[in-house]
């Protein structure tokens, strides 16, 4: 198949998935039945979908505004406000950052246990990260990227994701 027919089913699954998933009433997440309809349509199922120029193009160019908007939608003044109550979640992000980056580091230890993946490290920042390109559009489809929880939410996958970021660069470098 093509450039131009790549590039026509990937505009038509994109625009038609969340548009079939409204009209359903599904409680499936759309970022995730879209990376259901990646698989099938891609190079893992039917191959009617080839990695092209373009096609790399729309895939870093929705990555970058998936992040730019994590990063809108993110109050950084919740982190420190002590003067709004219910905004105060900035001093539970610390116990949970580490737990959650040490969750992923025993993952990574059980992995190169069992001698699944021999890079113990790697494997670990993979595991811990959070995946804000799921993460934003579920909160936000169900209405939370405004609550408290929400926040709370999205800081902790901020922060976790920037970790990540920083030692897959640290170790890249």
């Amino acid at each position: 198949m093509n450039v131009i027919l790549s590039i026509l089913v990937v505009s038509i699954v994109a625009l038609m998935a969340p548009w079939i998933l409204l009209r359903t009433k599904t409680k499936i997440p759309i970022a995730a039945v879209e990376i259901l309809l990646g698989i099938i349509f891609g190079k893992s199922g039917l191959t009617w979908i080839r990695i092209s120029g373009p096609i790399s193009f729309l895939s870093l160019f929705g990555l970058s505004y998936i992040m730019f908007l994590y990063g809108l939608e993110t109050n950084l003044d919740a982190w420190v406000n002590h003067d709004h109550p219910g905004l105060q979640h900035g001093r539970r992000l610390g116990p949970v950052l580490v737990l959650w980056m040490g969750l992923g580091f025993i993952e990574g230890f059980v992995v190169l246990t069992l001698h699944i993946i021999p890079m113990r490290i790697p494997i670990s920042l993979l595991l811990a990260s959070s995946a804000p390109t799921v993460l934003l559009p579920t909160l936000k489809e169900r209405g939370l990227v405004d609550t408290n929880f929400g926040q709370w939410i999205l800081s902790i996958g901020l922060l976790v994701d920037f970790i990540t970021l920083m030692g897959v660069t640290a170790l890249a470098a």
